[in-house]
């Protein structure tokens, strides 16, 4: 978690069994991870001071096809809120070969493929899918 930066992150790796065609992550699969992990986000930082909140939107921008037995990180956060509605983004990386470095303030993927200097440069990572999504605060009864 990033506190400060409302961002939320998970690593996994994908399975044979998240597969639509043979090596290839289904792309409902990818869609279903995003959804979820924006509805973390929203759980995490807008619902214990706003209350339940639901996705109303989901936009999925796939950039790259994903590959089963993939090592990923996921992150997700709050973008904007205007009134009863809530704006996050999510992205879906790849994280074979990445560490995770965590400052106290900040998370990122660090490539450690490319330290060849010692310098530790940092990487993207290639982006299978980016997108989000438009959560609404339930109307209390």
């Amino acid at each position: 978690m990033d506190a400060p930066n409302r961002e939320l992150l998970l690593i996994l790796r994908t399975g044979a069994k998240t597969a639509g065609h043979p090596r290839w992550t289904h792309g409902g699969f990818t869609s279903l991870l995003m959804d979820e992990m924006a509805g973390q986000a929203y759980a995490e930082f807008v619902q214990p001071t706003r209350g339940i909140g639901m996705t109303a939107n989901l936009t999925v921008n796939f950039a790259s096809p994903l590959p089963t037995d993939s090592d990923l990180l996921v992150v997700a956060g709050v973008e904007r809120t205007e009134g009863r509605k809530v704006w996050l983004r999510v992205e879906v990386r790849d994280g074979p070969r990445r560490a995770c470095e965590v400052d106290g303030r900040a998370a990122r993927g660090a490539n450690v493929e490319d330290d060849d200097a010692g310098g530790g440069g940092e990487s993207e990572g290639t982006l299978f899918a980016s997108g989000s999504a438009l959560f609404i605060v339930l109307a209390k009864d």
